[in-house]
């Protein structure tokens, strides 16, 4: 079998898109600079990340709910409405995203934070006031040195605006530009 110049032409351009690819991939998973949002989750705009547990898994998972949505709403959007008694108390809470929402075996209902990294991967702010150092580390171009100082600063002065970033030493406006989308001030 003979293969034609315009056949090693095509491999040729074939082998160079493949390389490229490969080079892309690489400098995007090892220097963090790509961005990524979930494909699989329907997130609109004006909508709250709000992940629930149960004893059902068919029911548990991350949902979008408007803002304002109380327990109450939530729950019966993803159809736990006989899960327990849980008490008006905890059903009237107006949620935030970033909240977990778990049925307890005892029929009790809790309402709690989700972690960092889930928070991070649904592109919702941290509370600058709040944050840990662990959490810090989680954030791309925040290293231990970074995180070191903005808990130090931090228990010296709160956070008033994004903006007070800037005042932490090693962070200028470059790299400020990168990480304000990562904060807020007086989210929950």
């Amino acid at each position: 079998m003979n293969i034609t110049e315009n056949q090693i032409d095509g491999i040729i351009i074939l082998a160079v898109l493949i390389l490229l690819f490969y080079i892309i991939a690489y400098h995007c998973i090892y220097n963090h600079r790509c961005e990524y949002s979930p494909g699989f989750i329907d997130k609109k705009k004006n909508s709250i990340a709000v992940e629930i547990i149960s004893d059902n898994t068919d029911l548990d998972g991350i949902y979008f709910f408007p803002e304002n949505t109380k327990v109450s709403g939530a729950l019966q959007t993803a159809a736990m409405t006989s899960a327990g008694n849980y008490g008006e108390g905890t059903l009237d809470i107006n949620l935030s995203g970033g909240k977990i929402i778990k049925g307890e075996s005892d029929g009790t209902l809790s309402v709690r934070e989700m972690d960092t990294a889930k928070k991070l991967m649904l592109d919702i702010p941290l509370n600058i006031n709040r944050v840990t150092f662990n959490d810090l580390l989680l954030i791309p171009g925040i290293g231990k040195r970074t995180a070191g100082k903005i808990i130090d600063y931090r228990r010296v002065e709160s956070f008033k605006s994004i903006e007070d970033l800037m005042k932490v030493d090693g962070i200028k406006e470059k790299k400020f530009e990168g990480l304000k989308s990562y904060f807020c001030i007086n989210c929950p």
